[in-house]
């Protein structure tokens, strides 16, 4: 992880408290609805901007997000690893 302005690396913060997360996120739709009217890159930036909870729970890291070609081959060979 680095923090990085204009191509050039102006940070490299500790990973301490750091995690990756996944897609799907899930949340209650009642507060995703009153939160989804702000702005945020995900769901879970949107409730946090409004002040909610974001808990993080265990996932699961063959469960890929499949958006391009290359996801879906990713995800074609664990398939094909796991049958074997």
């Amino acid at each position: 992880m680095k923090r990085v302005r204009d191509g050039v690396v102006i940070e490299t913060p500790s990973r301490d408290e750091l995690v990756a997360v996944q897609t799907p996120q899930a949340f209650v739709a009642s507060v995703l609805r009153s939160a989804a009217a702000g702005e945020g890159s995900d769901c879970a930036s949107l409730v946090e901007a409004v002040g909610g909870r974001v808990k993080v729970v265990p996932g699961d890291e063959r469960l890929l997000k499949v958006t391009t070609p290359d996801d879906l081959r990713r995800v074609e060979a664990l398939l094909a690893a796991e049958a074997e």
